[in-house]
């Protein structure tokens, strides 16, 4: 969490290749090269949030992991403003709206979606929803790290 904290908070980006190394190095043990995703798409901040903080935690990840994987980076979903989850309750964490995320891109056949920690897993189970509503076919999920109470399940 500390590598996490660093990229999320100091704009590290050592941490950012350390973490993106990590994720790289699961991500070609368990796929095929050619059952790799078309695009990894990383988990946006508001765009007040992104403004206050000078940079997105997750497009760093994102950018790392591209550049060994050879899969381009695309910014397909946007979000709403609203309180930040670090600070939220599970309750809270939990009652994510579908509406604050929003699809801005073409129907792909297989993409992978970025967070740099899955704490209750609701953010990536949202985000995964709102890209197969939209037509996306299989969404992949890369975390750097979860937390020790964090569960996903497959929203079904």
């Amino acid at each position: 969490m500390e590598l996490v904290s660093a990229l999320k908070f100091q704009n590290n980006l050592r941490a950012a290749r350390t973490l993106a190394h990590g994720i790289t190095e699961q991500v070609e043990a368990l796929y095929p090269a050619e059952q790799l995703p078309e695009v990894i798409v990383p988990t946006p901040l508001s765009w007040q949030r992104h403004v206050m903080r000078g940079y997105n935690q997750t497009e760093r990840l994102a950018d790392e992991i591209s550049n060994t994987l050879s899969v381009p980076v695309k910014r397909l979903l946007r979000r709403k403003h609203g309180p930040t989850q670090h600070d939220s309750s599970r309750a809270i964490r939990q009652s994510l709206p579908m509406s604050t995320f929003k699809f801005k891109g073409h129907s792909l056949n297989h993409i992978a979606l970025i967070d740099d920690v899955v704490t209750t897993g609701t953010t990536m189970q949202v985000m995964a929803k709102v890209c197969l509503r939209a037509g996306v076919r299989r969404v992949d999920l890369w975390a750097a790290c979860r937390t020790p109470e964090s569960h996903v399940s497959d929203g079904r």
